[in-house]
């Protein structure tokens, strides 16, 4: 294989892995939603994006954003027992 074949793989190789890991800690953290938020309240909370020790989800009305910050506390250790690089966990309203 010629160098540049070899470097086109490599790109593609880290791109899969990193992409399996981001699907990892998403699925991590709505499992962390799932077990705290209730049912009607996880139709309008999404998460919006995790950037190196935080997590920020997106609510689409302020109802939802109540209850949610109601048990931020407790969602932060769920998603800490399993990610324990998070920190703070952000909400804001769409």
């Amino acid at each position: 294989m010629n160098l540049m074949a070899i470097h086109i793989k490599d790109i593609i190789s880290n791109f899969i892995s990193s992409k399996n890991k981001s699907t990892e800690i998403y699925n991590k953290i709505n499992k962390a939603l799932k077990e705290i938020l209730d049912e009607e309240t996880q139709k309008y909370i999404t998460i919006d994006g995790v950037k190196e020790r935080e997590v920020f989800f997106l609510a689409e009305s302020s109802l939802a954003l109540y209850n949610f910050n109601l048990v931020k506390k407790e969602l932060l250790e769920r998603i800490r027992e399993s990610l324990t690089q998070i920190e703070k966990i952000k909400i804001s309203v769409k």
